[in-house]
């Protein structure tokens, strides 16, 4: 089977936190090298090219798969009971933060999976709206410009784990949402184009990335600015990513590389 490879937050854990995430847009087939865009679902996420995947090799980590923490636990278990059919052992929960399963862990995947009964997936996750995850997720709002890959990764993903992490309520106080407009700013290449979906996770990797009160999310020289106070960039570095990863999921010829429950676990 050809792969493809997307670039996901290794912040993002399936179930638990419920953001192992493929971006809904471009991927690149690894085989041929050619970039495959799925023209429905994007407009601005540029695919990577050779040099950007070399990156991404060099610098991200390896995601074979993802254990479940105790909220995934939880939620795996719900529909084991909704379903009438045996919860699984509470000691298979790992902490958080810990979810990422690499490469050379890959005898431990295989044993979560054989004691994971398929139908114990829920249908679905809403974290947005789900009681233990819903104040961690900012409001929804349109992106300006091209810069799709940048809300995805920063203000969406980005800010989610990192209020996680830190016990933030970005409902109360949205202070605490990170920028997209730092991020696709400063790897957008100067203009309005859109940005590669590994971008961001660089940026952040290498900067940090500040929040939308240090760095507003419209402003002059809207997709061209770069901070230019000291304490933008020293404030952005307490919102630096340890990590990030990357894993491989789907088929060349579907349209949608996620078509069951277990694509990407």
């Amino acid at each position: 089977m050809r792969k493809l490879k997307l670039a996901i937050s290794f912040f993002g854990l399936f179930l638990g936190i419920g953001f192992l995430n493929c971006l809904p847009v471009a991927a690149t087939d690894i085989k041929s090298e050619e970039p495959i865009a799925y023209e429905d679902n994007c407009t601005g996420e540029i695919p990577p090219t050779q040099q950007e995947l070399k990156w991404m090799e060099d610098n991200m980590v390896y995601t074979a798969g993802s254990s479940l923490n105790s909220l995934g636990l939880e939620r795996v278990n719900e529909e084991c009971r909704e379903q009438g059919i045996e919860q699984l052992d509470g000691s298979m929960a790992v902490e958080f933060g810990e979810e990422a399963i690499t490469e050379g862990e890959t005898k431990r995947f295989k044993s979560i999976r054989e004691q994971f009964p398929a139908q114990a997936l829920p249908s679905s996750v809403d974290n947005m709206n789900a009681e233990e995850t819903k104040n961690y997720f900012p409001p929804i709002v349109s992106q300006i410009g091209n810069s799709c890959a940048a809300y995805s990764t920063t203000y969406y993903i980005m800010t989610y784990m990192n209020a996680m992490a830190k016990g933030y309520n970005v409902k109360t106080d949205p202070s605490k949402i990170l920028s997209p407009r730092f991020t696709y700013n400063l790897g957008n290449q100067g203009m309005d184009g859109g940005m590669g979906g590994t971008t961001g996770f660089a940026v952040a990797l290498k900067h940090g990335c500040p929040t939308i009160n240090d760095f507003p999310i419209s402003g002059s020289n809207q997709h061209t600015a770069w901070p230019t106070t000291e304490a933008v960039w020293r404030n952005a570095l307490d919102n630096k990513m340890k990590e990030s990863g990357f894993g491989y999921i789907g088929s060349q010829n579907a349209q949608s590389p996620v078509k069951n429950n277990h694509d990407g676990i």
